[in-house]
């Protein structure tokens, strides 16, 4: 604890400069002269040479202390006494001999520090000692390689005087020459081009000085690099060459110098299939595209995925480098490998002033894409109404269908787009062609449940009975979906609810299983046919049933559907109620079967009332059809009527009628 206490006190006086306590301290031997503090590992010589305490260091100088001890980064006392500009002090420690070339935890040795720092006089005084000026930093750079990018041009002399090695690379391959390059340090450049560095070398991304000065626009150090002959065409990793970099970036005056000395104008970079021209085209640098041009580059190459640089001009919506090009006769009509052309990119991306110049160079209009579509139908699908109304104005042909049978009125529909149908049906375009499934653009507008759609090609008269390949029409799907709106339009234009489709579905079968009750409620009200039966023998009344949809089969037992008529398995309403243990269901049916047989009674009544020649022979069973038929229960009516003579009298008559009556409603008590 004691000893503790002497060695804070010993390095607090080495740090704050109280050199008579350091001495007293030194002399009594409290503690050792190089002791470290517990956190940091800073020793008093260390403390002392980072602040500048001469006096201090050199009482502990001649003490013997060690120099060349390094704290918990690495650091020695004279690191920190360069870091900190304590000239006296590094001539003070390099005097005894310490060691100039170790290095930090980041791989710095004094030297580098002292380059960072800007101490030139440090500087010479490290390398009057002999340090190594090659070693390299855990990034691999040199003291020359700082000294470039500090711009340090009197540093670099002197490390070039010492015959440092110009052309070291770091870990990322990039020499001092390429950093100088970079920044612009046009100063220290020259003094490495004087040195007959390399002035090719690549780093480790293929790039090289004249590829960096071209990217930043240093023109200078672009001249200067092409006076001595430096390579025009190498290419990077990913092909580009030092133009590209200059007109990528649309730096005109080092694009001009390159084309000067006659560099290549139409190589294409590996990845994308880039060229010059592309790159400048895509970033809009139309004085670039203007020189490029007037070196006469190819003005129709075509990169990887076949796209020309008006296609790139026009899918970025450059209207000026699009005329300069179409200016200069360019290919207007090439197709990418998607089969796209200039004016259906442009389509796609609603650039309407680049459509109209397209068109103004007789652009053709109705080429199709490898899926088929045309520029209108991109126009169409994207809603550029002013792209669409362009092409109207030309006379393109409004009807051509994809590979998949779509047209553009089709893609207009499927997405919504109601200004876009007004404008082609305003056209008068075909409204009732069929895709590659058989479907129109009214099943399309009643699939999505667009009602303004639907509205508006009811207006204009389109088929509404038209069937898919799957036998399916508007009103099927409409009611599948449960859209009682476009429902009841489609009923008002007097489509037939009775069509079956394939599968022998009809649309209040496919409302009744979805458990759309308006949509059932609309079909019924225009007198659909409730009892048509699928290929599987169901009714509507069956299909709701077999889903457990109480309120349809309610509704369907209301307008007396059949409760007889059985499916392809044999199966009526009420077994298939029983089986699915659907009890509110059953007892719908069975009350409705009831009042059949009420009905049946009835009816068996009115044979007499009308006064009917033969009536049932003695002991007959008046028996329900629909009872027997269900499984349910039989009721029989003893009845014993004899045959009736035709000479009766209108009183007898009305007597026997009466009594028949009350035998009927007795039998029922």
């Amino acid at each position: 604890m004691i000893n503790n206490i002497y060695k804070d006190a010993f390095l607090d006086a080495a740090e704050y400069g109280l050199l008579e306590v350091l001495k007293e301290s030194l002399q009594k031997q409290l503690c050792d002269v190089d002791c470290q503090r517990d956190t940091g590992g800073e020793t008093a010589l260390m403390l002392a040479a980072a602040k500048g305490h001469k006096d201090v260091v050199d009482a502990l100088l001649a003490h013997n202390c060690k120099l060349d001890l390094q704290n918990d980064r690495g650091e020695t006392a004279l690191m920190l006494a360069t870091v900190n500009r304590h000239a006296y002090v590094v001539v003070a420690l390099l005097a005894h001999k310490c060691n100039a070339d170790l290095q930090n935890d980041r791989g710095e040795t004094a030297l580098m520090l002292a380059v960072a720092n800007c101490h030139t006089y440090v500087v010479v005084a490290l390398l009057a000692h002999k340090c190594n000026a090659e070693l390299q930093g855990n990034d691999g750079r040199t003291a020359l390689m700082r000294a470039a990018i500090e711009g340090h041009k009197d540093i670099v002399d002197v490390l070039l005087a010492r015959n440092c090695h110009v052309d070291v690379q770091d870990n990322d391959g990039d020499t001092a020459l390429m950093i100088a390059a970079a920044n612009g340090h046009k100063y220290v450049f020259g003094a490495l081009v004087a040195h007959n560095c390399n002035l090719d070398l690549q780093n480790n991304e293929g790039w090289n000085a004249l590829m960096y000065a071209a990217g930043t626009g240093k023109k200078y150090i672009v001249d200067a690099l092409l006076a001595h002959n430096c390579k025009l065409d190498l290419q990077s990793n990913e092909g580009w060459t030092a133009l590209m970099c200059a007109a990528e970036k649309g730096h005109i005056h080092a694009v001009g110098a390159l084309l000067a000395h006659n560099c290549k104008l139409d190589l294409q970079d590996y990845y994308g299939g880039y060229t010059v021209l592309m790159l400048a085209a895509d970033r809009n640098h139309r004085h670039v595209v203007d020189v490029l041009i007037s070196y006469k580059c190819n003005l129709d190459l075509r990169d990887n995925n076949g796209a020309t640089t008006l296609m790139i001009a026009a899918a970025n919506g450059h209207k000026d480098v699009v005329e300069v090009l179409l200016a200069h006769n360019c290919s207007v009509d090439l197709q990418d490998k998607k089969g796209l052309t200039a004016v259906m990119i442009a389509s796609i991306n609603g650039h309407k002033d680049i459509v109209d110049a397209l068109i103004a160079h007789k652009c053709k209009l109705d080429l199709q894409s490898n899926n088929g579509c045309t520029a209108f139908m991109y126009a169409a699908d994207g809603g550029h109404k002013d792209v669409v109304d362009a092409f109207l104005a030309h006379k393109c042909n409004l009807d051509l269908q994809d590979i998949d049978g779509w047209t553009a009125l089709m893609w207009a529909v499927y997405k919504g787009r109601k200004d876009m149908v007004d404008v082609l049906v305003a056209h008068n375009c075909k409204l009732d062609v069929q895709n590659n499934n058989g479907l129109t653009a009214l099943i399309y507008a009643a699939d999505k449940g667009h009602k303004d759609i639907v509205e508006a090609l009811l207006a204009r008269n389109c088929n509404v009975e038209v069937q898919g390949n799957d036998g399916w029409t508007a009103l099927m799907i409409a009611s599948d979906n449960g859209y009682n709106d476009i429902v009841d339009s489609l009923l008002a234009h007097d489509c037939n609810p009775d069509v079956q489709s394939n599968q022998g579905s009809t649309a209040l079968m496919l409302a009744a299983v979805k458990d759309h009750e308006d949509v059932v409620d609309t079909l019924l009200a225009h007198k659909c046919r409730l009892d048509l039966q699928s290929n599987l023998g169901k009714t509507a009344l069956l299909c709701a049933v077999d889903k457990g949809n109480n309120d349809i089969v309610d509704l369907l037992l209301a307008h007396n559907c059949n409760l007889d008529l059985r499916n392809n398995q044999g199966k009526n309403a009420l077994m298939l109620a029983k089986r699915h243990n659907h009890v509110e269901i059953v007892e719908l049916i069975e009350n409705q079967l009831r009042r059949n047989r009420n009905w049946d009674h009835r009816k068996a009544l009115m044979l007499v009332l009308l006064g009917s020649n033969y009536l049932p022979s003695s002991s007959p069973s008046l028996v329900s059809s629909s009872a027997a038929n269900a499984g349910g229960p039989v009721i029989q009516t003893p009845v014993v009527i004899q045959r009736v003579d035709s000479a009766l009298t209108t009183s007898s008559k009305k007597v026997l009628c009466d009594m028949f009556l009350l035998l009927h409603i007795m039998c029922y008590i």
